[in-house]
């Protein structure tokens, strides 16, 4: 199975390399807005299909600064090809990013149906920042970074 719950403790920014458990690797550069991080790797659970999650603190910082999740279904699943306009690791995603919210979520090893409309895959990777009290303006450029160097590798990448 996979790991139990662990927390990497006064990570220093820069290039970061993870390991999720069942083989699959999340690497990332961590912006220098902050002076460390702390990285709290989440025990996979399996329901109806394998959740990987991973979520970044400032650290010694209770308040989650991004949480990334990683699905990895045991089928393959549809997504419209014109809601993932964007490029993420050189896969289909999309970013939307507002004042208070920014997310991202690509689709490692997808390709697209033969009818150009849907893009098929087993694997969906997911990350979101927020703050509705003071938004996250100044903290973007942790958002950002990540987002340009993210690449997750695995069984089924």
């Amino acid at each position: 199975m996979g790991i139990a719950d662990e927390t990497l403790e006064n990570v220093q920014p820069g290039a970061t390399t993870v390991d999720l458990g069942d083989g699959y690797e999340m690497s990332f550069v961590l912006d220098d807005f902050f002076e460390a991080y702390d990285i709290k790797i989440v025990d996979p659970s399996t329901t109806v299909f394998d959740k990987y999650e991973l979520v970044i603190h400032e650290v010694d910082e209770p308040e989650i600064l991004m949480d990334i999740w990683i699905y990895v279904f045991p089928w393959e699943e549809l997504y419209p090809k014109h809601l993932m306009p964007d490029k993420i690791d050189g896969c289909f995603g999309y970013i939307i990013s507002t004042s208070s919210q920014a997310e991202f979520e690509y689709l490692p090893g997808g390709y697209v149906t033969p009818d150009g409309k849907d893009i098929k895959y087993t694997v969906e990777v997911h990350g979101q920042m927020s703050d509705w009290d003071y938004g996250i303006e100044d903290e973007l450029s942790v958002f950002n970074t990540i987002v340009d160097s993210i690449h997750v590798s695995g069984p089924r990448t």
